[in-house]
């Protein structure tokens, strides 16, 4: 048995342009009016084209524009809540700090205190022996 060669539509598309030459060529030979006519039909066609190109360009522009300007807006947004952010953070630090400073503190006064109130008994205790060893 013979094999077909299967090649997609790569035939079609050939087929599909040729078509449309010829088409478009035999419309302008077979068309009603005369060349001039024809020629100011077609010229009106294109600038009739240009101006929705035109206004469809501008309307993508006016998208893009205004797209460009939500961006901005949600990233100066999206800026402010993060220096928020940041500064509550800092401040809690701050905070925190302080406090454990202020524990030291205490803790270091109080650990004096103690040690004043150890040599205080170390000198009376001491005193009182020399004297009765004397």
């Amino acid at each position: 048995m013979a094999r077909q060669k299967r090649t997609g539509c790569s035939g079609f598309l050939p087929g599909v342009i040729i078509g449309g030459l010829i088409g478009a060529a035999i419309g302008v030979l077979w068309a009603p009016g005369r060349g001039t006519e024809t020629r100011a039909r077609l010229m009106g066609g294109s600038e009739e084209l240009r101006s929705t190109l035109e206004e469809i360009s501008s309307r993508a522009r006016g998208g893009a524009d205004e797209a460009a300007a939500m961006a901005r807006e949600g990233a100066e947004e999206l800026a402010s809540r993060a220096k928020e952010g940041v500064e509550g953070i800092m401040s809690q630090g701050k905070s925190r700090v302080h406090e454990a400073v202020e524990e030291g503190k205490k803790a270091s006064r109080e650990s004096a205190q103690q040690m004043e109130a150890k040599l205080h008994h170390m000198r009376e205790t001491g005193s009182k022996g020399q004297d009765e060893s004397t």
